[in-house]
């Protein structure tokens, strides 16, 4: 039985793992290797999935 803290990191690694799918397409379009900068796209992908779900929290009418 999956916890709520499980799935909710099931959530976040989903929306984190689309923001990267899209910053590396875009570094492969403008002709990067996105692997250089790997472990920072990844933290900027979590960072992009934060303020996704801290706005949607606003929206929602949720505190944090």
């Amino acid at each position: 039985m999956a916890t709520k803290t499980s799935e909710e990191w099931d959530i976040r690694d989903e929306l984190a793992a689309t923001f990267m799918q899209a910053i590396i397409s875009g570094r492969y379009a403008g002709g990067r290797d996105p692997a250089v900068e790997a472990k920072a796209t990844a933290r900027r992908a979590y960072d992009m999935e934060d303020e996704f779900l801290a706005v949607r929290r606003e929206l929602g009418g949720e505190t944090a």
